[in-house]
């Protein structure tokens, strides 16, 4: 077993979303472009006998239901073995602000399992989607601005899109 894995969650602002058609499952699909922020949440991961998820400050989920507890059972479900996992969170994004903290957290939870468990290829295959964190969650591996598909979809760094949204944001002269 690999020894523990910090990362950095950063938080993210949505530049453009569109909800879409709502599937079988009870979602709707989304597509979104958003840009990650320099404000982040630390997050270390670490072998463990069973699962174990700390967040300070407290996020206020019942204990066991916060995403990053939901990411850790759903990756070890969709690979076959036990969650055992010591999760624990810096929260400096501010709880419920809109600025995506939580799905953040849980894509890093998932990166450094991935890299814990030696099973990278697993994860990004299969991640179940009704309980996987949204691909919003993919801003703890990826920077800048990023354009998203539907839940359970990758997400990918969109620098045309980045800078046209610049061009078109700047004050004329």
């Amino acid at each position: 077993m690999r020894r523990a894995v910090a990362l950095l969650a950063p938080a993210k602002i949505n530049l453009a979303l569109a909800v879409t058609a709502k599937r079988a499952d009870g979602y709707h699909e989304l597509r979104s472009v958003f840009a990650t922020l320099d404000l982040a949440d630390r997050v270390r991961v670490a072998p463990y006998r069973r699962l174990e998820v700390r967040i300070a400050p407290d996020v206020g989920a019942p204990p066991g239901d916060d995403l990053a507890s939901r990411a850790v059972r759903a990756f070890a479900g969709a690979i076959g073995r036990e969650p055992a996992a010591f999760v624990q969170i810096r929260k400096c994004i501010p709880v419920a602000a809109g600025l995506g903290g939580g799905s953040s957290d849980a894509g890093a939870v998932l990166r450094a399992l991935a890299t814990i468990w030696q099973r990278a290829r697993s994860m990004r295959f299969a991640m179940p989607s009704r309980v996987a964190p949204s691909p919003r969650g993919c801003c703890a591996t990826t920077r800048g601005t990023i354009c998203s598909a539907p839940r359970g979809v990758s997400a990918r760094p969109s620098p045309r899109r980045a800078r046209a949204l610049r061009s078109t944001a700047s004050p004329s002269r």
